[in-house]
């Protein structure tokens, strides 16, 4: 079974030889009903995805302040800010973080390692 496709051409026109012009008889209702569903269905499915994919853009998140900030534990992060508050903290930080990523993190990761980038380890060498 190589070709998937074929088969499948083969099975439709054995049993409905004239299918692409004629449709395949008792089979044409069903069809009709399948894509009259989809039809209908689709705009309610593509408000859903509009709704999901708000949750993963800047817009969520003030959503964070719905929940306690550590919920299992009392410990603190361990950071020295606050990320609600390093907006007000450290505005060029986060301001210059926020419009080259790549370049804020590698600034941290250099603070982190006192600026020896041969302490880096990808994925904190969970993967070597």
């Amino acid at each position: 079974m190589d070709d998937p496709t074929g088969f499948l051409q083969s099975i439709v026109s054995g049993n409905c030889p004239n299918w692409w012009s004629e449709g395949c008889g008792p089979l044409d209702g069903m069809f009709g009903a399948c894509a009259d569903g989809l039809e209908v269905i689709n705009p309610i499915l593509e408000h859903i995805a509009s709704f999901i994919g708000c949750l993963g853009s800047p817009l969520a998140f003030p959503l964070i302040f719905c929940f306690s900030p550590d919920p299992h534990t009392h410990y603190t992060s361990g950071y020295e800010i606050a990320a609600t508050s390093t907006p007000v903290r450290r505005p060029c930080e986060c301001c210059a973080s926020m419009l080259f990523p790549p370049c804020g993190q590698w600034h941290l990761r250099r603070q982190v390692l006192n600026g020896d980038m041969t302490k880096y380890k990808l994925w904190q060498g969970y993967h070597d």
